[in-house]
């Protein structure tokens, strides 16, 4: 007898309480709570991500035309003028602008490349300047995804450094950032320097290839464009095409 307790004893101890169904279902609950978690932040996150990325069109700042860009545009043509209205006109001529003077175009192109009706946006939606060491920086937004998505705006911004020497165009892109928190694109914009290359020579009318023979930046941050005004005739009606 004693021995036969000890067997029953035995086996009733490894038996394994059965689960209840309030356990089995905590445990769904929870998995379910778990899953709508992490759901939940990964749409935030998505969200996040998209707000840093995307936005509507800024308002940058953009000085409104005065006198000072008129007269610099009027004294540029009148020099441009003599240059090629020459009777015999010279084989090169040589344009010197100041860091200012470089500004201002570019203060005057933002204004008048939207009004003339081209694909350019507001100009107070964009930004493009000269610094002294040669370099430019931009600030440009670019069409990327649907209004609905923050406005559908990517912007990018950077600097670059451009010159021509004779039929060589030398773009390079050393920063590049994107997104209203201006995220910074890994290796900057390096690799892009051919691909920029190759989309400023298609973007430039080959009468311009002809008249510009170099361009480049002195150390304090002058300007000179080197230019041949027998080939800048071709350009006038280009120039001045309505």
């Amino acid at each position: 007898m004693p021995t036969a307790k000890r067997f029953v004893s035995s086996r009733s101890a490894g038996k394994v309480p059965p689960r209840r169904a309030g356990d089995a279902a905590a445990k769904r609950r929870r998995i379910w709570w778990w899953g709508i978690g992490i759901a939940a932040a990964l749409v935030v996150l998505a969200l996040t991500v998209l707000a840093l990325c995307f936005s509507s069109l800024r308002s940058l700042p953009l000085s409104p035309l005065t006198e000072r860009h008129y007269l610099l545009i009027g004294r540029l043509s009148n020099q441009l003028t003599r240059e090629v209205l020459r009777r015999h006109p010279r084989a090169e001529a040589t344009l010197r602008l100041s860091v200012d003077e470089v500004n201002t175009l570019l203060e005057f192109a933002r204004h008048t490349a939207y009004a003339a009706g081209t694909d350019v946006p507001p100009p107070e939606s964009f930004v493009i300047a000269y610094r002294p060491d040669g370099a430019f920086t931009f600030t440009v937004p670019v069409d990327a995804a649907p209004n609905w998505c923050f406005g559908g705006m990517l912007y990018l911004s950077g600097r670059f450094h451009f010159e021509k020497q004779d039929e060589k165009l030398i773009v390079d892109v050393p920063e590049l950032r994107f997104g209203r928190a201006e995220l910074p694109v890994p290796g900057g914009g390096a690799y892009l320097r051919e691909a920029s290359a190759d989309a400023v020579r298609e973007s430039l009318p080959p009468e311009f290839a002809a008249a510009v023979k170099s361009l480049y930046s002195e150390r304090d941050g002058t300007l000179v464009i080197v230019y041949r005004p027998r080939e800048m005739q071709n350009l006038l009606p280009l120039l001045f095409k309505k």
